[in-house]
């Protein structure tokens, strides 16, 4: 297969004789870069297995002693793995030391990443690397030695400390390398009451690592030190130690999760932070603490990570206005308390993310002249509806906001190419005029958006107050979700989609909330007032829409009466798709059967059925 350059095989559960036959493959595909294996999770074993075992028995005599089957060609491999895994840490091992891979970090990310995988499957893993060196150590083989010291770094940069242990006791090589990775992450957990805390022998460990590092560059340092027992104020000092030690030796990115004590504690940056010429990233993560006013300016700072944390009035607006002047990209989650009005002035931001504040907040003031993303998270304030919002960000090009409708106070984002809103209308026990004036006013700041995502309360609550006249008009493609479709949003989509003449594609996304209005009667009303004035009118978007994708979940109401009559009145409508479970194809089937009665024979119906 002398053209073949990726190769996907999907696998019910990998066992050894699979090696052979892989290997066969990549004989005989001398331009193949990416192999990827996916697992189609069932538990088979075929009945032909003892015969598979026969010759690869015959295969492994065949090219005994030929470490390098298939040259240098093939740079990556990707493992999905699901279900049962039998052997499929030693035919990975079995790759790699083969002397396939020029890329074996791709492998490893696979294989190592904590979301992925179980702390047990990690180390059963790093157990069949300890297993493959020591029975290559007896033959007089070493699978690290044709890895460049880079690729170690990285899989060294995936272990927690238990496994850099481990590593450690492979070789001497190993523990030099371990000694030398310029990526350092030690991380250590105590439960409450646990007999079993580990946190002395964690300090001992990590502070034998550093103290050797003899000034050797790190470009990582990562500290997770969380202990529930109480039992470490002594051993606070370390966190300084570590920390000036890292400094330095140049460190890049500094991420510190700590957390000691039950009581809160005062929590201050050692100087040495404030004198590095090399730190790029901080992030903190100070469960317990509180984090105290800066003493000094992070002049080379670029990333900064507020988490878990308390803050005192004013020093939030002292660490990003004064203290990092530098500062393009800024997160501020999970705050505990001790701060009622975030302000954020800077004048080099540019992306901001902002979740989880303390439930008291009654201010929040972002302004910020080079500010191109924001992601804001007002779900945990506790009266949303009196919190002030003023946002002053004339660039801003991408905007994801999820909460309730803020007293608020925009800019006009010329430039928005994408916006993302969640606001959750019903949560809002407020008169709907006070709701739609705001809504109104969010529109306005947003008018100039090219990709919208919206939840339709949004547009129902526009539609009630008359006020969907608002033209959007760079908007190309608008995703709406909805909790069900009524007669009623027939209307209101029309409306939004009138005052859109650039409008290419409408998608209709199903919440699978069966959520009823508490204004239904009055959209209802609305909707026939509508119907009254547009009487006759068929074509009342233009041809500009040209593709409408619904994806069905839970209640479908009037879906089949909503979607024929857009179909009815968009014109230049070529192209509908319709995502649905295989439980509502008898609604779906209904569905299209009404579509075909009003729809243009030039018209594409898709009916795709998925997981949803």
């Amino acid at each position: 297969m002398n053209n073949l350059h990726h190769l996907v095989i999907t696998v019910d559960g990998l066992m050894e004789y699979h090696f052979p036959i892989f290997a066969s493959i990549l004989m005989v595909s001398p331009k193949l870069q990416t192999l990827s294996l996916k697992y189609s999770g069932k538990p088979y074993r075929p009945r032909y297995e003892m015969l598979l075992d026969l010759i690869a028995s015959q295969f492994y005599k065949r090219h005994e002693g030929n470490q390098n089957l298939i040259g240098d060609h093939l740079s990556a491999i990707v493992v999905e793995l699901k279900g049962k895994f039998y052997q499929t840490g030693l035919i990975s091992w079995d790759i790699w030391i083969s002397g396939w891979l020029t890329l074996i970090d791709v492998s490893l990310n696979a294989y190592l990443e904590s979301n992925v995988f179980t702390i047990a499957e990690r180390w059963c893993i790093m157990d069949q690397l300890v297993t493959n060196q020591h029975v290559n150590d007896a033959q007089g083989y070493d699978i690290f030695a044709n890895l460049a010291d880079d690729i170690i770094y990285k899989i060294l940069s995936l272990l927690g400390a238990n496994d850099q242990a481990k590593f450690a006791l492979l070789s001497k090589r190993c523990r030099q390398l371990l000694l030398s990775s310029p990526y350092m992450k030690f991380e250590c957990y105590c439960l409450p009451d646990d007999p079993s805390c580990l946190c002395e022998e964690f300090t001992n460990f990590v502070d034998r690592i550093l103290s050797q590092r003899n000034g050797l560059a790190i470009v990582s340092f990562r500290l997770q030190w969380i202990c529930f027992n109480g039992n470490c104020d002594a051993k606070r000092y370390f966190v300084d130690k570590w920390t000036n030690i890292a400094v330095s030796c140049g460190v890049q990115e500094l991420d510190l999760a700590v957390g000691l004590r039950h009581e809160e504690e005062l929590f201050k940056m050692p100087n040495c932070i404030f004198s590095s010429r090399f730190l790029r990233v901080l992030k903190l993560h100070l469960t317990y603490n509180i984090l105290l006013e800066p003493i000094g300016v992070l002049a080379s700072l670029e990333d900064l990570s507020l988490c878990s944390m308390a803050l005192r009035a004013d020093c939030l607006e002292e660490w990003i206005s004064t203290a990092c002047p530098s500062l393009k990209r800024l997160t501020i989650s999970h705050l505990v308390k001790g701060i009622r009005n975030v302000r954020i002035t800077s004048e080099s931001l540019e992306e901001l993310d902002i979740f989880n504040l303390p439930t008291d907040v009654y201010n929040i003031d972002i302004s910020t002249e080079r500010l191109r993303k924001l992601s804001l998270n007002l779900n945990s304030l506790r009266n949303p509806f009196n919190c002030i919002l003023k946002v002053k960000a004339p660039n801003l090009q991408d905007l994801k906001w999820t909460g309730a409708v803020n007293d608020i106070y925009l800019s006009e984002w010329k430039f928005l190419k994408k916006a993302s809103l969640c606001l959750d209308i019903n949560k809002t026990y407020h008169e709907e005029k006070t709701i739609c004036i705001r809504l109104a006013k969010l529109l306005q700041s947003i008018h100039h958006v090219r990709v919208l995502q919206i939840n339709s309360d949004t547009f129902e609550m526009l539609f009630l107050g008359d006020l969907l006249r608002i033209a959007l008009n760079n908007l190309h493609h608008l995703v709406i979700t909805v909790d069900g479709l009524m007669e009623y949003h027939f209307p209101v989509f029309a409306s939004v989609l009138m005052v859109s003449p650039k409008l290419q594609t409408l998608s209709l996304k199903y919440s699978g909330k069966p959520y009823r209005p508490h204004y239904e009667m009055l959209l209802g009303l609305m909707a026939s007032q509508f119907y009254k004035r547009h009487e006759g009118n068929q074509n009342l978007l233009g041809d500009h829409l040209s593709a409408i994708v619904v994806e069905l979940k839970g209640k479908f109401y009037q879906t089949g009466f909503v979607i024929a009559n857009l179909v009815k009145i968009a014109k230049g409508l070529k192209k509908i798709t319709i995502f649905y479970s295989r439980k509502h194809l008898l609604i779906v089937l209904k569905m299209w059967s009404d579509i075909w009665k009003v729809a243009s024979p030039r018209l594409e119906v898709n009916l795709v059925e998925k997981k949803i």
